[in-house]
């Protein structure tokens, strides 16, 4: 069992909040690019709390389609290729201020063959093609991965399966407890066909559970070519047990970003019909807005049943109007806290009512490819966080 020792610095939040943060300093390697480059575990998109006690909690993470870089609008290199998105199990020790890594779970169909994380389709083909080609660290264009997937969302069932939602298709994955998939959902096979209208990279971002209910939330507001407001994201609530096979989605709210540059950072339950959502502008320092809202589902118009309703398509002061937004509440806000990181991108409630907050590092990648020499710049002091937060009073 390999070791990994975290830093714990304590920071004030309010004056009767606690906030920790936990740097994961030794995270076990994935893999080496053909460079030589070593490229480390990172990555966490979401996050389940398995238990808690006084001196531990222990979590299951899900990584994204693995480590990337940037290159253009029009090129997206993929690090390692042949990477495969992985559940991973960590103990966090609150006392000592350790994390243990216990294990990782690789993604895989029915027939054990491991997912991918490279796009499931030539980048700019129908309606939901990704709008950047794959390539390699050297530029060369990759081939689409039939098993790709885009993990960014993550929840438990009763039974101890787990649901992964994917920013690809967008679609919703059901895997057993060893990450072998027993069910797929995709748009038009059992989503809406509507789901695909989503901007290119911004999926499905955050799921929840509750008993045979999920609970989707889209990243970004869907495309239309008459769309009147960028403010506007869906949150579908779907039935597992329907025998729609097309679409399984029961009910539609409207959830309100505070500005056109924000986006939805993850999702998750916290009671009966109440959610937790991270609303983030991606900017870091002074420039940062990065918060935690507790949402319910009380009192919000449900869209399927007002037809021909788009929130995209009406203004601001018509969607004030015509449709009842989801409340929100602000829990937390991370960036006064202190939690600057450029993506916060798990959320989870503990039992006694303090929240953890993950953050995707990137797999500590920073900046450009460079195709001539086939290595990508890297940041040492890139690392994946962890804040344990107690409510805004």
């Amino acid at each position: 069992m390999k070791t990994i020792f975290l830093t714990l610095v304590f920071l004030p939040f309010s004056a009767s909040a606690e906030f920790k943060k936990f740097t994961f300093d030794n995270p076990p390697e994935l893999g080496t690019t053909k460079a030589g480059q070593k490229i480390s575990l990172g990555g966490i998109s979401a996050m389940h709390v398995v238990s808690q006690d006084a001196e531990n909690i222990e979590i299951i993470g899900i990584t994204d389609r693995g480590p990337n870089a940037r290159k253009d609008k029009k090129r997206r290199p993929f690090v390692l290729p042949d990477y495969t998105p992985r559940l991973v199990r960590l103990r966090l020790e609150i006392a000592n201020g350790r994390v243990f890594f216990k294990d990782e779970i690789l993604l895989r169909d029915s027939a054990k063959k491991p997912f991918g994380g490279r796009p499931p389709y030539v980048p700019g083909t129908a309606d939901r093609g990704e709008i950047e080609v794959p390539v390699d660290l050297n530029g060369h264009v990759l081939a689409a991965d039939p098993l790709g997937i885009d993990p960014e969302g993550l929840c438990a069932a009763p039974d101890g399966s787990f649901w992964v939602s994917d920013e690809y298709g967008p679609g919703l994955f059901h895997f057993s407890p060893g990450g072998v998939l027993l069910e797929r959902l995709s748009p038009g096979a059992g989503l809406p066909k509507w789901v695909t209208r989503r901007p290119s990279n911004n999926g499905f971002e955050g799921l929840a559970c509750d008993g045979d209910k999920l609970f989707a939330i889209l990243q970004s507001p869907l495309e239309f070519k008459k769309s009147q407001n960028e403010l506007s994201i869906r949150l579908l609530e779907i039935d597992t047990k329907s025998k729609n096979e097309s679409d399984k989605t029961s009910a539609v709210y409207v959830y309100k970003l505070n500005g056109k540059k924000f986006k939805i950072g993850d999702l998750s339950r916290s009671g009966p019909g109440k959610f937790l959502v991270i609303e983030q502008n991606g900017e870091t320092g002074a420039e940062a807005t990065r918060d935690v809202y507790e949402i319910e589902l009380s009192g919000a118009t449900d869209i399927m049943n007002a037809p021909g309703t788009k929130p995209e398509l009406l203004t601001e002061d018509e969607l004030g109007r015509q449709i009842k937004i989801l409340k929100k509440t602000k829990a937390l806000d991370l960036a006064k806290a202190g939690f600057d990181v450029e993506k916060a991108e798990a959320v989870a409630e503990l039992s006694d009512g303090r929240i953890l907050i993950g953050s995707d590092n990137d797999f500590g990648l920073d900046g450009k490819a460079d195709f001539k020499t086939g290595r990508v710049k890297m940041d040492p002091a890139k690392k994946s966080l962890f804040g344990l937060f107690t409510r805004a009073p």
